[in-house]
């Protein structure tokens, strides 16, 4: 479901209320833990998250100030070890006949757009998001965060920028589910009834949440929190709607289910045949990369 409202406060206070109220109906001792649990992250204006990763901003800033010399962007991203091993291991993929000689290399042979995306997904895999009973799921929110965000960026022609980043976080609120239902003792996990509902009523609040605790402007918010909206949504819910049709189309075709996003595709106002199918094929080229 679409977030019920773009501003935070009153959307902080819709999935309070829900939640409260789902703990008023009979339900085991884990459900109820459960919704407290996730309640208090809704109650706090950070949802307890770290900041947004200081580099992939600093990051952000110098390429959109021109074209920066490639001593000035190996400094920044020297300061963040998990970037760094992210780019080296983009830099050693089997695309290149060798290993990279050094960080500067790698960095020259990814590019610099490459660069920018491999910095924005450092905040999906914060340690804060390794969730005990659910880690599986939660790989696959991320895997298809990336995709999503890749044919966000194909469909707007931007290859850094909102559209991305919202893409890549469209579904984060998923991850603060998981990250409250986590418990190392299976028994006080959540019933999984209750986890779908939460799950299919709130993800898009909590993910608009998320990104408003990182600051990261009205456009990823609305891309995040009206991706469900595409119709009334705004242009960058409607090109992640989009984004993510295609990509769950794909990905059921690649593994021979079938799922007619065609037709679902007919929302978009510039829609043809051509152009749906021609999205769709964009989606398997890019989930088979």
């Amino acid at each position: 479901m679409p977030a019920s409202s773009l501003d935070v406060g009153t959307v902080r206070k819709q999935v309070l209320k829900s939640l409260y109220g789902m703990c008023d109906e009979p339900m085991p001792p884990s459900d109820v833990a459960f919704l407290e649990r996730l309640a208090r992250v809704v109650g706090t204006e950070n949802l307890d998250f770290p900041p947004f990763p200081d580099v992939a901003r600093k990051l952000d800033r110098l390429l959109k100030a021109g074209d920066p010399s490639i001593t000035k962007v190996v400094r920044l991203v020297e300061r963040d070890p998990a970037l760094v091993r992210r780019i080296w291991m983009a830099g050693s993929s089997a695309a290149f006949p060798s290993p990279p000689e050094s960080l500067h290399h790698a960095i020259s042979r990814i590019g610099f757009d490459a660069l920018w995306r491999i910095s924005m997904s450092i905040c999906i895999h914060s340690p804060v998001f390794r969730v005990a009973g659910y880690q599986k799921r939660a790989d696959a929110v991320r895997e298809h965060g990336v995709v999503v965000a890749e044919m966000a960026a194909w469909l707007s022609g931007q290859k850094r920028g909102e559209q991305y980043i919202a893409g890549l976080l469209h579904d984060i609120g998923k991850l603060v589910v998981f990250r409250a239902a986590s418990t190392k003792n299976p028994e006080h996990r959540p019933s999984e009834w209750l986890l779908e509902k939460v799950l299919d009523r709130h993800h898009s609040e909590l993910g608009l949440l998320a990104a408003s605790a990182w600051s990261l402007g009205d456009k990823v918010l609305e891309g995040i929190g009206m991706h469900h909206a595409p119709e009334t949504g705004g242009p960058t819910a409607k090109v992640i709607w989009m984004a993510d049709v295609a990509t769950i189309t794909a990905a059921l075709a690649n593994s021979g289910e079938f799922y007619n996003g065609l037709v679902a595709l007919e929302r978009a106002e510039d829609w043809t045949p051509h152009a749906g199918l021609a999205i769709i094929q964009k989606g398997q080229s890019l989930l088979t990369a």
